[in-house]
């Protein structure tokens, strides 16, 4: 009886073992995936990444990012407009649409988004901000990627 019991701990461990190893493979090839997408957006050399987070995906997403996710931010070098998103995106062959113009107005004081952008590409939803930090700043450019939501057919 006890041989029994020894060998059905070591098969429910052995099979708890695999389990896991397939669930971490497919949530690396969501992850890998998300990040080959987000890499498709290259911005000009002199700029700098000044912030990078990646949220792997989980069964339970606890600190109300979503997840899996990507979030970039990188100092532009100049003060961007809505041409420069065009003109990256088509590096990229992405297309999006424009919530407004990317432009700051006078009366505007402190750090502000000039505008955002949003598209979808591969499964993924994207989303351009530039951000202004003060007037006469050089600009900065945010890019967040995460997988595209299904809507829910409203019947």
């Amino acid at each position: 009886m006890r041989k029994v019991a020894g060998w059905l701990c070591i098969g429910i461990i052995l099979a708890w073992a695999g389990a896991f190893l397939v669930m971490k493979t497919v949530h690396d090839r969501v992850t890998q995936n998300l990040v080959s997408v987000a890499d498709e957006f290259v911005v000009p050399s002199d700029w700098t990444l000044i912030a990078e987070n990646i949220e792997t995906e989980k069964l339970i997403c606890l600190n109300g990012n979503p997840c899996p996710s990507l979030h970039r931010r990188w100092q532009a070098n100049e003060q961007l407009a809505e041409i420069h998103l065009h003109l990256l995106a088509a590096t990229a062959g992405w297309d999006f649409s424009l919530d407004r113009d990317c432009v700051r107005h006078e009366n505007v004081f402190g750090s502000t988004t000039l505008c955002s952008a949003t598209g979808s590409r591969d499964g993924y939803d994207y989303i351009f901000r530039i951000n202004s930090p003060e007037p006469g700043a050089d600009s900065t450019l945010i890019l967040n990627v995460q997988p595209a939501r299904v809507a829910l057919d409203a019947r």
